[in-house]
């Protein structure tokens, strides 16, 4: 864990437009496509790292924490998404674990997080709304839906702070979100049963 000055909440970038783009796609919002023939019945497991730099409530001095994600998604033969999130803090001093469930009807996953996984045309797309801010996942397939690339990106409404509520209920403000080693897979049948 590394200490830093004290920094002020400017870090992550992305304009006001942008993130209103990223709340239309919440469900409801945006009309999304039907699950593409190729992906009924495999799964899509997305992993990335976030470095992030955060002050906790009744602190001055702003940490880095690093998280490990994995996404998990099956697509039911019937076009619908199930999907888990594992996240694991790693690093010295730094141990820590997530994880959340969510199936088609619902509204929010079993850790609170509101998370909408629909398709735009070829492409998968997860966004989830946060305490504060919001994330986007984009993950594009080859034709024959054999391999996958994952992006990542954060948002926030201008001028306005991301805060998350961390394990414990402890209240946390996000200065900056620098996401890295991005994979993606296709996998046949249900990962969501396995180990």
């Amino acid at each position: 864990m590394h200490d830093h000055p004290r920094v002020p909440s400017i870090a992550i970038r992305m304009s006001r437009w942008r993130f209103i783009a990223l709340l239309a796609l919440m469900p409801g919002a945006a009309p999304a496509a039907s699950a593409p023939a190729g992906l009924l019945g495999r799964s899509v497991v997305i992993g990335w790292t976030d470095s992030v730099v955060r002050t906790a409530e009744g602190q001055s001095i702003a940490r880095t924490r690093n998280w490990a994600h994995e996404l998990r998604i099956y697509i039911s033969s019937a076009g619908r998404p199930f999907s888990r999130l594992q996240s694991n803090a790693f690093g010295p001093r730094n141990r820590a674990a997530a994880a959340s469930d969510q199936g088609p009807g619902d509204t929010t996953a079993s850790r609170g997080e509101a998370r909408s996984v629909h398709f735009e045309g070829r492409a998968l797309v997860v966004v989830s709304l946060l305490e504060s801010g919001a994330r986007r996942i984009l993950v594009d397939f080859d034709a024959a839906y054999a391999t996958c690339t994952a992006t990542v990106i954060y948002g926030r409404e201008h001028g306005a702070t991301i805060r998350q509520t961390g394990l414990g209920g402890l209240k946390i403000q996000v200065h900056s979100i620098e996401s890295s080693s991005f994979s993606c897979a296709v996998r046949e049948g249900n990962v969501l049963t396995g180990p």
